[in-house]
């Protein structure tokens, strides 16, 4: 098989002094209307990523978005309402906050070259395409 392009390419940028990544894609744009654009920013020494998704819409939209999170192999998820821990097979434990969208876990299949493909969990941000310009979220590693 052949990849087939979507839209028009992919746009990356980075701003090394906030150490911050802009990702951008049209991919949904032709269908959907629609530019996705997600920017992620490193902080506390690899202690808290922060992300923003906004939804740049280049026409009336209507719909359900989901934006994913597949949690990686045996992570326990304590949900505490407004936030959730995440607590890791190493023992780590991450928080996770959010807002602007509603959330909920599901079942997920992951596949890693590790374990091969194996059942795990996911996060489920939910929003409306028509009602949404922007979901902020935050992990950020709990120090012992």
């Amino acid at each position: 098989g052949r990849l087939l392009q979507i839209g028009a390419d992919a746009e990356l940028e980075t701003i090394a002094a906030d150490q911050t990544l802009v990702m951008r894609t049209h991919g949904y744009e032709d269908r959907f209307g629609v530019v996705l654009e997600r920017s992620v920013t490193l902080m506390a020494e690899g202690k808290t990523l922060v992300g923003q998704d906004k939804f740049i819409h280049s026409r009336r939209v209507s719909g359900a978005c989901a934006i994913r999170f597949h949690l990686a192999h045996q992570t326990e998820v304590q949900d505490a309402g407004d936030l959730l821990r995440l607590k890791l097979a190493s023992g780590a434990v991450w928080t996770f906050l959010w807002e602007g969208a509603d959330m909920r876990i599901e079942d997920s299949v992951r596949q890693s070259a590790y374990f091969g493909f194996h059942r795990t969990r996911q996060i489920v941000l939910d929003v409306l395409a028509a009602d949404a310009n922007e979901v902020s979220w935050i992990f950020t590693l709990e120090e012992a």
